[in-house]
């Protein structure tokens, strides 16, 4: 991982190197031992937080390239998969039912299945359905803010920390 962004104090780079030896790559977190060992450092403590912010700029810039990565291959694969879908139906169009294909590349043929429709769900009995209750918070604060009670909700003030 490199910091191309910012400069950190040596210290605060080696905090970083083992928290990179310490994170659990399947869920991304640091073990509290690094928080122990992050306190450890000695530096004033303005400048510490001042590193350790420009340490967040930097794995948040970093993961939001990733997340922007992550969605231009979700299109691409999305339109290959339309374009997938395309040609298998013009092959159905053009096949008759029954009928085979074969060659060294592929195999084309036909396979029976059986799939359920439900054309009118108001007539499904209740045990062949679920209702899930779904609350819609902004709707819920809206009203709130406007000065309606709400009973079950209400609005929670919060400190959140900012970092630009």
């Amino acid at each position: 991982m490199s910091l191309n962004l910012y400069e950190l104090n040596n210290m605060l780079t080696e905090a970083l190197q083992v928290a990179e030896n310490l994170l659990d790559h399947e869920t991304g977190e640091i073990p509290e031992s690094w928080a122990t060992f992050l306190d450890d450092i000695q530096m004033e403590r303005d400048a510490k937080l001042l590193g350790c912010a420009a340490l967040y700029k930097s794995w948040t810039r970093e993961a939001d390239a990733i997340k922007s990565e992550e969605e231009a291959l979700r299109d691409r694969r999305k339109r290959v998969e339309a374009h997938a879908a395309s040609i298998k139906g013009w092959m159905a169009q053009n096949m008759t039912a029954g009928e085979k294909l074969s060659d060294a590349r592929c195999v084309l043929s036909w396979r029976k299945s059986t799939s359920t429709e439900v054309y009118d769900s108001a007539l499904v009995p209740a045990e062949y359905t679920r209702t899930e209750i779904v609350v819609e918070k902004k709707s819920i604060g809206d009203a709130l803010k406007a000065g309606a009670v709400v009973p079950g909700a209400r609005l929670i003030e919060n400190q959140n920390l900012q970092i630009k």
